[in-house]
């Protein structure tokens, strides 16, 4: 028996093998890049229905559960990375149906704008935040005598309480 369930394990049978593939795209892939995701996949065995990109699919993936029927609702989508942002401005809404001969709401987004900054990121934040944070301390305790940021340890320290911070701003909460 249990040579048995190795063999069919090792075999990879139950693996669930997809045929289809909506595939997600990057912001800045070129006609070149997406042609070569397309070939790639096909040559994994895969049929591509499409390439959608990541903002549509974050959008999809924040409206999907909510329900529109009775308003429309645009949304601001924020995502800051190590080193860009990119802001996306979604519309949702709904439009009256029938399915399967009966009355339905369906509900529908539009990516109405996206823009990124690729020199803006999460690290330049950082910064501006011990920057702020030292000329505060300079103003308020060295009264102009010295800067704070001209020791080395300090400034690696300084950088410390930031990151604890983000995870605040993905989540709608204020910080404490």
């Amino acid at each position: 028996m249990r040579a048995s369930g190795f063999a069919f394990f090792a075999s990879g049978r139950w693996l669930l093998r997809p045929k289809q593939l909506d595939g997600d795209r990057r912001r800045f892939f070129g006609q070149a890049q997406r042609e070569a995701l397309v070939a790639a996949a096909e040559l994994g065995g895969l049929n591509v229905l499409g390439l959608v990109s990541e903002h549509a699919c974050a959008a999809l993936q924040w409206g999907i559960d909510k329900d529109f029927a009775n308003n429309t609702k645009t949304v601001i989508m924020y995502d800051m990375g190590a080193g860009s942002a990119t802001a996306t401005l979604v519309h949702y809404s709904s439009f009256a149906g029938k399915e399967f001969g009966k009355a339905k709401t369906f509900g529908q987004f539009e990516v109405k704008g996206v823009t990124w900054d690729a020199n803006c990121g999460a690290a330049d934040l950082d910064m501006l935040l011990v920057e702020h944070f030292a000329a505060e301390f300079n103003e308020k305790h060295l009264k102009g005598k010295d800067d704070v940021l001209n020791y080395p340890r300090v400034r690696s320290r300084a950088r410390n309480p930031s990151p604890p911070v983000i995870p605040h701003f993905s989540d709608g909460r204020s910080p404490q």
